[in-house]
Parts: structure tokens; C-alpha cells; sequence
């Protein structure tokens, strides 16, 4: 805006009226063109035996001016400077008879300076005028003007030149059209109109003849001048005049200078026309230009910063070539130039630029954020890696704990000790319950979609909020006991109720309160059609609210865009409630955002109900065996320990081997086992070759493993920590499988 507001006082001003004459179809004046041209030429020079180096005998101007009186033309303007005498007082006082007889001739003056003393002393003011014509023509001729043109520094003629108009000074066309009386110079702010010249053409483009042939009615017949103002004036030629042989450039011709130059009798010529023809190019007011220049500096470049480089090269390409259509073509056809190459070849351009750079500037901050989006999941698959390795030996420390605990608790009979184990079970659990936690967040993946208990959810991530967040967080959770189930992704669920309580972290950075809530909510149309994407029905809601910074109502609805963050930079991705809006909408639910400004932000999380009812855990007897032989193979003598004696007390019969190897080399020599019991945490090789002998035993596996495992083999199996309970039951429910022919793959891989 600055850059084009500076540039209208400067070169670039010059160079739109020229494009704009350029953009101007030439004309052809024919036989009704108001003006023509008669050329002192050279072939003239020669004809009438006139020397160069001298002014022209004034015997064959009054000739010229009886010829074109009887031929009928409306003015004859002589663009010759007679400043004095010549030197043949008969033909001075021809041409003065002839110039008085005609009544329309109009004479040429020269301005000159002047100075004069303001204190009597040296002449210290200086000031200009003109000096009229030798005083026997000017008393006889119609009017004189100023022949001395308004030329910028580079020669072009663009403005009209009213003349001296403060001292009656007329410039030659001026004089022209006050003795014609035309309406366009009628009225006292008529000189002060700012007009430009609309040129008809390249250099020597109004209708002309020589002077000779002016002369000769049987070489230019009458009809020629009929109705015209004829100018009279020098064609130059470097060297070989004494008259007027001044020229200008011609801003339509090209940049190279051929053919540019013009004399300056065709410059007053194209000013008569356009006063005659009204047709002049105008231009608008300085105010005008400001606000368009001011309106496009600004807008230009908040459209093209919006968009990617190629989209916005076309977009700037197209509006260069609308702004030449409108302000070029169009404006030069009704007479009105504006400076819009300001526009068009610098404020554009510079716009394009900026846009280009930010948008570079956006792609590097966002490859950045990429290759950070990237190193943090390496360093999370790692954690992960790390965490699946502690897992698996935490889950070989708390299995017999847990176990030990139940069997101890089974055999007391003394209170204190029983409550002593039921602690100890409950922290084994409680523990179990940490490490699986760790590896859904470390590995950020977990079960398939099962039955869920929000308020277990709710509670989990009370326990972690508690845990890690700051202490002037005050934390509360409210969940009802009856709450329906929900069919999802429980570490994605995690993952939506973890993301929505860390922004409300940061969104309290003095401290405040979180309220983490579930309950059962039934909508109704009303109800669901005043929540974006809500749809009725029974639904169970997740509710986070914080007291914090809140949102404000302009950024509100770009919250779930990706990449959008108001944080600053390395702080956030912008990717966590996408994640959130993803997570939930594959979950068949939808959310509800409320927030204002200083009053904290509501998150509400719906879940659909799910269908199938909620099974809990039945408190009756573990199934016992009749007598079934079980292999146990686990590298932690613990787990051996408890496993295979809570086995043999039920009716099963237990072979025990504390590696893979030695699992191997029992099933090979004896092949009557109902059902392996193996540690999936085993090397991927002892794990393979084991597997690979149970299958070509046809005997069953369940594999004993950590949360975090990813095989269909561990999903069917037993997640360690485990109670005896879980134990029976699954060793129970796989051999009656098997016994009814389920348990074999067509793949021949044993289940």
C-alpha cells in the first residue's frame, strides 16, 4: 500500500499513460477528421527554391493562405514563429493583406523569460511571457498563441497546454478554439481541467500534405481542407532548418526509438482534434487513485496469501490481466486512465512475492513440525519397545503375587491376614492395571473394539491426571455405577479423554478446576438437533470441562482443523482434537463444544449405546480338569511356581519346562498333551520353533502375555497379571474346544 501510494508522484505515473495510448487501437482519420497538417518538407525546400538556412519567403505563405481560404477551410494556424520583419517588405505586406482578408488565421509565439529587480538593484525574479508575433501580422491575424509545448523529462507531450491562461496568454490550440467558440474551452474552469492527449496514431498519423502540393489545387484538391483546421509547420529534419524543427516522442510507438519522433505542429494538431471531438483522456481525482492504490495494496495481498504458490501465480496472472482489461482497454475507450501499471507490475508482483515467500516459510515451519510429528513417534516407538520389555517382567513379578495372594487368601482363616492379602492382591492388580496403561499410551495401540465402562475410563484417567498434572489443578470425577456399556477402542478412548484433559492443562496455567464426567444421556430430536452432527437416542457423554482461558468465538470454529494451534510454536501440533474428532466420529458419536472467553471450556463426548448387555464377572467356582495333561513352559521360576501347583489342585496334570528348548524336546517324546500353557514373551525364534512343534503335535496353545501384544494368538490368550479364576477358566473353555474340533487353523498354526 505504502510502496503504491509513494509511486504516484513518481515515473510510473508517465508509464501507464503510455500503455494505456498503446492499448488504444489506432485510428484512421477519414474525410471528417477535423484537422490537417501542411509540412514545410524537404521536397518542398526543393520545389520552391527555398535555402534551409533561412526563413521561408512570406510571399508563399499568403499564397498558401488564399489558397486555403477559397478552399474552404474552417481556420489556417500558423505553428511558424514571425517574430519581426522579413526580409521583402512586399511580401510582409502580402501576407499581412491576405492574413487580414481571410479572418481566421491564428499565429505562433515563443515564451520567453523575463527578469526584473523587486529592490531596484540586480534583477533577482524571474518570470515568464510571451512574446507575440511582429505586430502588423498579429494585428491582422484572428488571435496567436503559445506554440511552446508542456514536455515531460523524457519528451513526450502527455497534458494539454492551456497556455498562460492567468496572463491571456492562450497556448496555439487554445487560441484556436476560443476564435471557433467550441464548447470544450467555454467557462471559467475550463483551463484548469486536467486533460491529457489521446493521440490518434503514430507520427504522422493526422492527415497532411506538403507545402508544394498545398499550393497546387490540381495535386490537393479543395475538398482536402474543406472544414479543417489546417496547421502549418516544419517536418524536421536534423541540420536543415531554421524554422521550427522541434519533435517529441510519441508514447505509442516502441520502446526501441524507431520511428518515434513526431513534429511538434502534429502534437498541436492532436490537441485541436481532441478539443473539437471532446475526446481527451481524463483522469481521476488524486483521492480516487489514493483508495483504489491504498484498497489493492491490502487486499491483493490478503487474497494471495492465501493460497500456495501455483494457485496464487494464476490467480495473480489473472487479475494483472483484469486490471489491464478494465483499467487499460476499457478505461482508455471511455476516455478515463488510471495508473494501474502501479497495480499491475509492482503491487501485484510484490503481493505474488510476499505470498510466495510466507507460503515457503509455512511449507519449512510445517516440514519442521513433520520431522519433529516423525522423531516424536521414534521416540514414542522406542518408549514403546523399552516398555513392552519392562512390561513383560513386570507381569512375571506381579502374576505370582497376585495368584500366591488368592490361593493364601483361600486357605486363613485369621482376619488380619486375610486383609493383608487382599491388599496385596489389590495393589498386584493395581499394579497390572499401571503397566497396561503405560504401553496403551506408549505404543498407541490396545484392544479391538469391545464392550467399554466409561466410568472405568473416567476413573483410569482421574488416576493419571492426579498423578502427573500440577497441583494447583484441582481434579474432580463423577461417574454413576449403572452407566451403559459402549462399544469401542478403549486405548482410543483413552487417547480422546488424555488429549482433551492436557489442553485443558494448558489452557490453566495459574492453576483451576477439571471435572472429568460420564453419564447416560437419552436425546431427542430437539435436543440433537441443537448439537452439530447429533443425532437422538440413548448415548452414554464424557464430559471435561476446565475453568480456564476458554476459546474465543473467532478461533472456535477452526479448533478441529489440523495443523491449527493457538499455542505458540513447539509447544503444540495442532493435531490433538482433530485426533480427538477422528477417534470419536469412527466411534459412531459426536461432540459439543462450549466456551467463552475467561470462563473456562466444556468438551462433551458422545458415544452411542451399545446393544449388547454388560456381562460382570460371576463370583462362582473355577471349572476343574479330569485328569487333562497341561505342559507349562515359562522361563520365571515364580510364575511356575504358583501356576502349575493352582493346576494340579484342580485335577489337571502339569509338565513343567523353563524354556522353549526343553518345551520342544517334551512334546517330541511325548505327544498327550491336552494344551500348552507358554510365555509369549519369549525370543520371536524360541517362539516360532515352539509354535511350530505344538503344531506338528496337534496340540493346543495359549500364550501367557503382557498388555501390548499384538498377535491373534495373544488376544486368546491370558494377560499377565491373571488370577487363578481367569486361569481355570481359559485353560477350561480351550480344551473343550479343542475337544470339539475348534482349535485348529486351516493353516495347520495351533490357536
Amino acid at each position: 500500500m505504502l510502496l503504491g501510494l509513494w509511486l504516484l508522484d513518481s515515473r510510473w505515473v508517465a508509464v501507464s499513460y503510455d500503455w494505456t495510448t498503446r492499448l488504444i487501437p489506432a485510428e484512421k482519420p477519414g474525410p471528417d477528421f477535423p484537422v490537417a497538417i501542411v509540412y514545410l518538407d524537404l521536397e518542398s525546400y526543393r520545389r520552391e527554391h527555398q535555402s534551409p538556412g533561412i526563413p521561408w519567403d512570406r510571399s508563399l505563405h499568403a499564397r498558401l493562405v488564399r489558397r486555403l481560404k477559397f478552399a474552404g477551410a474552417k481556420s489556417i494556424v500558423f505553428d511558424v514563429v514571425f517574430a519581426g520583419p522579413g526580409p521583402n517588405a512586399d511580401a510582409d505586406a502580402a501576407f499581412v493583406e491576405e492574413i487580414r482578408d481571410s479572418r481566421r488565421v491564428v499565429l505562433a509565439s515563443e515564451l520567453a523569460q523575463s527578469l526584473r529587480s523587486t529592490d531596484g538593484t540586480a534583477p533577482d525574479t524571474r518570470s515568464w511571457d510571451a512574446d507575440p508575433p511582429w505586430k502588423p501580422l498579429a494585428d491582422a491575424a484572428a488571435g496567436w498563441g503559445i506554440a511552446t509545448l508542456a514536455v515531460d523529462g523524457d519528451f513526450v507531450a502527455r497534458r494539454h497546454s492551456p497556455g498562460l491562461p492567468s496572463m491571456g496568454r492562450p497556448s496555439l490550440a487554445w487560441a484556436v478554439a476560443r476564435d471557433l467558440d467550441l464548447p470544450s474551452v467555454r467557462g471559467a474552469g475550463a483551463s484548469t481541467e486536467s486533460r491529457w492527449l489521446r493521440y490518434i496514431g503514430g507520427p504522422l498519423a493526422i492527415p497532411s500534405v506538403g507545402y508544394t502540393a498545398a499550393l497546387d489545387g490540381w495535386m490537393v484538391p479543395d475538398a482536402f481542407f474543406r472544414d479543417r483546421v489546417v496547421f502549418v509547420g516544419s517536418l524536421p529534419m536534423a541540420g536543415l532548418f531554421g524554422e521550427r524543427g522541434d519533435a517529441f516522442r510519441n508514447p505509442r510507438t516502441a520502446s526501441d526509438g524507431r520511428d518515434s519522433l513526431m513534429p511538434a505542429v502534429e502534437i498541436h494538431a492532436t490537441q485541436m482534434a481532441n478539443l473539437i471531438r471532446g475526446d481527451w483522456l481524463r483522469r481521476g481525482s488524486a483521492a480516487t487513485e489514493s483508495w483504489i492504490v491504498a484498497a489493492c495494496g491490502l487486499l491483493l495481498p490478503a487474497l494471495l496469501l492465501r493460497l500456495r504458490p501455483l494457485p496464487a501465480a494464476g490467480v495473480a496472472a489473472g487479475l494483472g490481466l483484469a486490471m489491464i482489461a478494465a483499467a487499460g482497454v476499457g478505461g482508455a475507450r471511455l476516455g478515463i486512465w488510471f495508473p494501474w501499471t502501479i497495480v499491475v507490475c509492482l503491487q501485484l508482483p510484490a503481493s505474488f512475492g510476499a505470498a510466495a515467500l510466507y507460503q515457503t516459510l509455512e511449507w519449512y515451519r510445517t516440514k519442521r513440525r513433520l520431522e519433529a510429528e516423525a522423531l516424536r513417534a521414534q521416540r514414542m516407538e522406542t518408549i514403546g519397545t523399552i516398555a513392552g520389555g519392562m512390561a513383560h517382567d513386570l507381569n512375571n513379578v506381579l502374576s505370582p503375587i497376585l495368584m500366591g495372594a488368592q490361593l493364601l487368601r483361600r486357605k486363613t482363616r485369621d482376619d488380619d491376614a486375610d486383609r493383608l492379602l487382599a491388599m496385596m492382591e489389590t495393589n498386584a492388580r493395581r499394579g497390572g492395571d499401571l503397566v497396561r496403561q503405560v504401553l496403551l499410551f506408549a505404543r498407541g495401540h490396545g484392544d479391538a473394539a469391545v464392550l467399554v465402562d466409561a466410568g472405568t475410563l473416567v476413573r483410569e484417567m482421574e488416576h493419571v491426571v492426579r498423578r502427573t498434572f500440577p497441583r494447583n489443578i484441582r481434579v474432580a470425577a463423577m461417574a454413576p455405577p449403572d452407566l451403559w456399556p459402549v462399544l469401542g477402542n478403549a486405548t482410543q478412548l483413552h487417547q480422546v479423554l488424555l488429549n482433551l484433559c492436557v489442553n485443558a492443562r494448558d489452557a490453566m496455567p495459574g492453576g483451576g478446576d477439571l471435572t472429568l464426567a460420564a453419564d447416560n444421556v437419552g436425546l431427542g430430536e430437539a435436543e440433537a438437533s441443537a448439537i452439530p452432527g447429533g443425532r437422538p437416542g440413548d448415548h452414554v457423554m464424557l464430559l471435561v470441562a476446565d475453568s480456564g482461558t476458554g476459546i474465543a468465538p473467532e478461533t472456535l470454529p477452526h479448533i478441529f482443523e489440523p495443523f491449527f494451534t493457538t499455542k505458540p510454536e513447539g509447544s503444540g501440533t495442532g493435531l490433538g482434537l482433530p485426533t480427538v474428532e477422528r477417534i470419536i466420529r469412527a466411534h459412531g458419536g459426536f461432540l459439543h463444544v462450549r466456551s467463552e472467553p475467561a470462563q473456562g471450556t466444556t468438551f462433551e463426548v458422545y458415544l452411542p449405546r451399545a446393544a449388547a448387555p454388560w456381562v460382570q464377572e460371576d463370583g462362582e467356582a473355577p471349572p476343574s480338569g479330569r485328569g487333562e495333561r497341561i505342559l507349562l513352559v515359562d522361563a520365571e521360576e515364580s510364575v511356575r511356581s504358583l501356576v502349575a501347583p493352582t493346576l494340579s489342585a484342580h485335577g489337571y496334570r502339569v509338565a513343567i519346562a523353563s524354556s522353549a528348548a526343553e518345551g520342544i524336546a517334551i512334546v517330541e517324546s511325548d505327544r498327550g498333551f491336552a494344551l500348552a500353557l507358554f510365555d509369549a514373551g519369549a525370543e520371536a525364534a524360541e517362539r516360532g520353533r515352539f509354535l511350530a512343534a505344538l503344531a506338528a503335535t496337534g496340540v493346543e496353545c495359549v500364550e501367557m502375555c503382557g498388555p501390548g501384544s499384538e498377535s491373534e494368538d495373544a488376544r486368546r490368550g491370558l494377560r499377565k497379571p491373571f488370577r487363578p479364576g481367569e486361569l481355570l477358566r481359559v485353560v477350561a473353555l480351550r480344551i473343550a474346544a479343542a475337544a470339539n474340533g475348534e482349535g485348529q487353523k486351516t493353516g495347520g498354526e495351533p490357536r
